[in-house]
């Protein structure tokens, strides 16, 4: 996650070869729309075998280095309202 407010999705997926479902928070400094900062991190899930990928809603994340805190709100138009709790969980 960078310094900074940026778009974040909520991605889902199960791990290759275990069943089990992982979470992941993907931000990516200038993306202009969520789906910026979830395709480069869905193909390379794709690539590595992950199976049935789901992007569950987004928002905007924002990393205060010199407070060490990060806050986590809003919503994208694209995918919807993430799991803001959930989203915090995982980071």
């Amino acid at each position: 996650i960078d310094s900074g407010a940026h778009k974040y999705v909520l991605i889902s997926a199960i791990i290759p070869g275990g069943g089990e479902r992982q979470h992941f928070v993907v931000s990516r400094r200038g993306a202009e729309y969520h789906r910026n900062a979830a395709e480069p991190f869905v193909e390379a899930l794709e690539r590595s075998g992950y199976l049935s990928i789901q992007i569950l809603g987004g928002g905007r994340i924002a990393l205060d280095e010199r407070q060490k805190s990060i806050k986590i709100y809003g919503y994208s138009y694209g995918f919807g309202l993430a799991d803001h709790a959930m989203s915090k969980s995982v980071v």
